[in-house]
């Protein structure tokens, strides 16, 4: 499963449980969840490599291939924010990360050939960078 649909997944869990700030670990069986909300503090559930993979299936199956507007997704959510966090990640050819922060800034640190890698990302930042993506797949529908 790539880091971009990966952490979307866990984003759309993220967005339900209203989540300020995240901590995610992934590990060669789970991916590790923890965040804050308003209401109490840190929950926590852990999601096998499987239990993500159907839930991105229901996720895809229930979308239909349905495209959204960048203008209509919900600025600030989760959803958006980690896909386009998952798709610098594959980019990078990632291999287990580590993503801490909250809507306004994201630290993900991660494993690759010949060490480790940790990057921090500003919210901005990130919601520009899937504007772009969005601008080019537009480009290519």
């Amino acid at each position: 499963m790539l880091h971009a649909d990966t952490l979307r997944t866990i984003g759309r869990v993220l967005d339900r449980e209203e989540a300020l700030q995240v901590t995610i670990d992934e590990a060669p069986r789970e991916i590790a969840v923890t965040w804050d909300t308003r209401r109490c503090a840190a929950q926590s559930k852990a999601f096998r490599w499987d239990e993500l993979e159907a839930l991105e299936q229901g996720a895809r199956e229930s979308r239909g291939g349905e495209r959204i507007a960048p203008s209509t997704r919900l600025q600030g959510g989760w959803t958006e924010l980690l896909r386009t966090l998952g798709q610098e990640l594959d980019q990078q050819e990632a291999g287990p990360s580590t993503i801490a922060g909250d809507r306004t800034w994201l630290t993900a640190s991660w494993a690759r050939a010949g060490g480790h890698a940790t990057q921090h990302y500003t919210a901005n930042e990130l919601w520009t960078a899937s504007g772009r993506r969005a601008i080019a797949r537009a480009a290519f529908a």
